[in-house]
């Protein structure tokens, strides 16, 4: 029954990290928040990481299949909601790196974090 429990928390953690970088986006398209992508990334493997620790045991869990589900799922949510901003036309605020366009900054920031949220430098550590 935990297990059911805590399936659904690590995409809605992500969701939620994006719903609200949208709101933000939205009451504010001049003000670009440049690491919320980076942190809906994150969100999903950083959640999941509790979920496993609760639900199965480190002998029993799959942690390549967790790690790639993190990093997928984290990717998703923070390029859906990089492209919902971008239809919208929300993402009206100045780049980071100059002239490198905002879109694509703000997917590779969701790119890096997923990457550090699915941690794969730590496969290695765990029995799979």
């Amino acid at each position: 029954m935990k297990a059911a429990r805590y399936a659904l928390t690590p995409p809605l953690g992500s969701l939620a990290a994006g719903i609200l970088w949208v709101v933000l986006a939205w009451r504010s398209p001049t003000l670009t928040h440049h690491f919320a992508p980076l942190v809906v990334g994150l969100a999903w493997g950083f959640l999941q990481r509790f979920a496993d620790d609760d639900e199965v045991e480190a002998e029993t869990r799959n942690v390549r299949a967790s790690s790639v589900q993190a990093f997928v799922g984290g990717l998703t949510f923070a390029v859906a909601a990089t492209l919902f901003l971008v239809v919208t036309d929300k993402l009206q605020g100045p780049g980071l790196y100059g002239s490198f366009p905002i879109p694509a900054e703000l997917v590779l920031h969701g790119l890096l974090g997923a990457f550090i949220g699915a941690r794969p430098w730590s496969l290695a550590l765990e029995p799979s």
